[in-house]
């Protein structure tokens, strides 16, 4: 009973740390690059709009992850996984549809699913991609608030730019995030 006790009290610390390829995503930014170059073969290849990018392969797929980090203390609050582009619209789809049931899943219910696209676009129209150049089409899978992941926002699109995405954003740094930002924007240094 004791044992049990421990346990009902401590798994909330355990469970608090969301994962990447079973890598913690929390902490320095540095601290999960050395990690992930380390324990997951990942290579650094440069930046995104001054955000530090990783390349490597989760399970099968080939990806990039694009790291965001807290302006002041560099603190990673967001992981944007992006998953290699797919030149053929059908292809994406089925990769797309794929990858979100196996999210479903792990998971659970989507909040908000939207798989839509504006006239004169359609789905199997093959001007799909011109569609999404034009913000006209959206694909985008939202879990909001997770009942089981508190700290977790996880979303899951189809860019404009042909690479489907996987977004996560830990709600306790980007909070921090937005702080530092505002502070930044005050310093006098």
């Amino acid at each position: 009973m004791r044992n049990l006790l421990v346990l009902i009290f401590c798994l909330p610390f355990f469970a608090s740390a969301q994962r990447i390829a079973m890598v913690d995503i929390k902490g320095p930014t540095t601290v999960f690059v050395e990690r992930m170059k380390k324990e997951k073969g990942f290579i650094q290849v440069g930046t995104d709009n001054d955000l530090p990018k990783l390349r490597g392969k989760i399970k099968d797929d080939s990806v990039t992850l694009i790291l965001h980090e807290t302006p002041i203390n560099h603190r990673l609050y967001k992981v944007d996984v992006r998953f290699d582009a797919i030149p053929k619209w059908k292809k994406t789809k089925k990769f797309y549809l794929a990858k979100k049931e196996k999210l479903i899943e792990k998971y659970g219910p989507i909040k908000i699913d939207s798989f839509k696209f504006q006239e004169p676009y359609c789905d199997g129209g093959r001007k799909e991609w011109e569609a999404f150049s034009q913000n006209k089409a959206m694909v985008m899978a939202d879990w909001g608030e997770m009942q089981y992941f508190q700290n977790l926002h996880l979303k899951y699109y189809i860019h404009s730019d042909g690479h489907i995405y996987l977004s996560y954003t830990l709600r306790d740094e980007e909070f921090k995030y937005q702080e530092e930002k505002e502070l930044s924007k005050n310093s006098i240094f």
